[in-house]
């Protein structure tokens, strides 16, 4: 009898490779998912934009590949072509068993890289397919890159039985289905899972501070899809109350929707809002904090309110995908309709109202429910599994 030995490289290590356009977000959003594939026995490996990594510290066990074409915001063509030899390159040389691409915007990169087997994690449906604002010019260049572009993409995603599609909410799962002829097969490579996990053991659930002043408080990038606007209306409505209304968070230029720097220091001059910058410490910020706001358009799972209810804060936050799934109504939470600074005012009131140990019982109630759905060890074991599975199903692949 002859046995025959097959070497592949692929089998002496198990190797992930993260996607991710700003290393910023890759450590706020994905780290606690990569270091616990690595504790599992992955080696763990960023392709990240070079700009994003200036001043970060990075933790030892992950290695890095700087994209010197890749930024946030729109791509050139040429610059699309360049970004994808630099992932072609990286992919030669760290052969990964398991591609983590992170973003709507990398798809069609993604699709044209060879990887044994890749996750397409979208967070949300994002800009290009969810905004209605902008000029005439923007909505056209919006449809282009969706039509044109990113559906072609998206379609053949779906059709490769070895892919898998990770989104946030039903929400999404249910206007994927209308940008396209749906298969039902193609629901198969569909997982739906909320988030990439909360730490539960760096949040601290604090007493409601004294009433007076009374603190809401948003932390967001500041985009106008945040409903940032709204919030600022919503604080001149409520002059008359003994009230802080504290944004944190900062501007990003590279996105359509982005506030300008002038204009937040602007409303933070005439004392609308409070303007804190961006913010590193959430503990610091829920423990002075009453009420977490979130008056966003559209989210694919808003990490800062899971963050809020993990710190036992309640929250108010808008009845739209995404943002819906953080909250128990009346019970952790408030939901009011978007782009709506009256609705928000006035719930903003009634929680003012509100006697501290009813928001004191929301923001427990708040805490076990992020610990039940959100935290890591509800949701890390749901990504590892593909991880896994995507390994075992190389090797049987190429050995059969």
């Amino acid at each position: 009898m002859t046995f025959f030995v097959v070497f592949d490289e692929r089998f002496m290590s198990k190797k992930l490779l993260f996607l991710v356009g700003d290393a910023r977000y890759f450590l706020s959003h994905r780290q606690l998912l990569a270091k616990a594939a690595f504790k599992q026995g992955w080696e763990v490996a960023l392709m990240t934009s070079h700009s994003s990594l200036q001043n970060l510290s990075l933790p030892p066990w992950l290695s890095v590949f700087p994209l010197q074409h890749v930024h946030r915001g729109s791509f050139g063509l040429l610059q699309n072509v360049l970004a994808l030899k630099e992932m072609k390159d990286v992919l030669a040389d760290y052969h990964p068993n398991v591609l983590h691409s992170v973003g709507v915007k990398f798809i069609p990169f993604s699709t044209l890289l060879n990887v044994p087997k890749a996750l397409y994690d979208l967070g949300g449906l994002g800009y290009i397919f969810t905004s209605s604002e902008g000029s005439l010019k923007d909505r056209i260049k919006r449809s282009v890159l969706k039509n044109v572009i990113f559906n072609p993409f998206f379609a053949r995603t779906f059709k490769n039985p070895k892919n898998q599609i990770l989104i946030q909410n039903p929400d999404d799962l249910q206007d994927l289905k209308k940008l396209f002829f749906w298969k039902k097969h193609w629901e198969q490579v569909i997982h739906i899972i909320p988030g990439s996990g909360i730490d539960l053991s760096v949040f601290n659930v604090h007493p409601i501070p004294p009433k007076t002043p009374f603190v809401v408080s948003c932390v967001s990038r500041l985009l106008k899809d945040k409903g940032i606007t709204e919030l600022v209306q919503a604080a001149r409505l409520l002059k008359d109350l003994p009230l802080e209304i504290r944004l944190y968070g900062a501007v990003d230029p590279n996105n359509p929707s982005s506030l300008t720097e002038q204009k937040v220091q602007q409303w933070h001059q005439q004392k609308d809002i409070i303007f804190k910058g961006f913010a590193t410490d959430m503990n610091q910020v829920y423990q002075e904090t009453h009420i977490a706001v979130l008056p966003s358009y559209r989210e694919g799972l808003p990490r800062s309110l899971l963050e809020a209810a993990g710190c036992g804060r309640p929250i108010i936050t808008t009845d739209v995908p995404g943002c819906r799934q953080t909250v128990v109504p009346e019970i952790t939470g408030w939901l009011i309709p978007a782009k709506d600074p009256e609705a928000l005012a006035e719930q903003i009131r009634k929680s003012f109202l509100t006697a501290p140990q009813i928001l004191t019982d929301m923001g427990q109630k708040g805490r076990l429910f992020v610990q039940n759905y959100f935290s890591d060890t509800a949701i890390h074991h749901k990504i590892l599994g593909l991880y896994s599975s995507s390994f075992t199903l190389l090797i049987l692949q190429t050995f059969f």
